[in-house]
């Protein structure tokens, strides 16, 4: 299977790396774009092979979320990603959720525990500044 890795082509648009090898998935930087399903559905489609078919059951995930900001649409699009997650969880894989946010973001902060409740997943919270 081959990394997926997206470049950020606008201050709209996150840097995604997926790498088959590592299990590690990050996604970084800012997402408001004006056609999110279409910027992410290959992130879905990558994550449900990854799971499935090349790892199985049994491989390891890091997902690493260092999304400054995003929009109503994009949001929705990443508790997608965070349920197709869960799902390689409940069949018995190991995975990490970990969201890198700075202090100050307190409405950041209270996404990600909504993220985490409505997932079904435990999200670990990394601060950019201490």
């Amino acid at each position: 299977m081959n990394n997926l890795i997206v470049e950020k082509t606008s201050p709209v648009t996150p840097y995604v790396n997926f790498n088959a090898e590592t299990g590690i998935c990050e996604i970084e930087g800012q997402s408001y774009i004006a056609n999110t399903y279409a910027f992410y559905e290959p992130l879905y489609s990558w994550l449900e092979e990854f799971v499935t078919v090349a790892g199985g059951s049994h491989k390891d995930v890091d997902f690493n979320l260092k999304i400054t900001y995003f929009n109503t649409s994009s949001s929705k699009c990443i508790l997608e990603m965070l349920r197709i997650l869960r799902k390689h969880k409940d069949k018995g894989g190991n995975l990490r959720v970990n969201w890198y946010l700075s202090r100050q973001d307190e409405d950041l902060e209270d996404e990600v525990q909504y993220f985490a409740v409505a997932a079904g997943l435990a999200i670990q919270l990394n601060w950019l500044d201490n």
